[in-house]
């Protein structure tokens, strides 16, 4: 989520993790709007990249939030 987002809630990001029965966390970007993969791209490619890598070093079927 990012912080300037108008649209999305932080406490609905953090909420949703009960919905998730796999790899999950939730991460914060400062300074970017609703559009983060176009405010934040860099950003957003390291966050994925850095989930993708230790997604399967996690155990699934409970939800992880960091």
């Amino acid at each position: 989520m990012s912080t300037g987002d108008f649209a999305l809630a932080e406490a609905g990001m953090t909420g949703s993790a009960r919905y998730v029965a796999g790899p999950w966390r939730y991460e914060r970007v400062e300074d970017a709007g609703h559009w983060l993969q176009l405010d934040a791209p860099d950003k957003v490619n390291d966050l994925l990249l850095d989930f993708l890598d230790h997604a399967a070093e996690r155990p699934t079927g409970r939800a992880q939030q960091s």
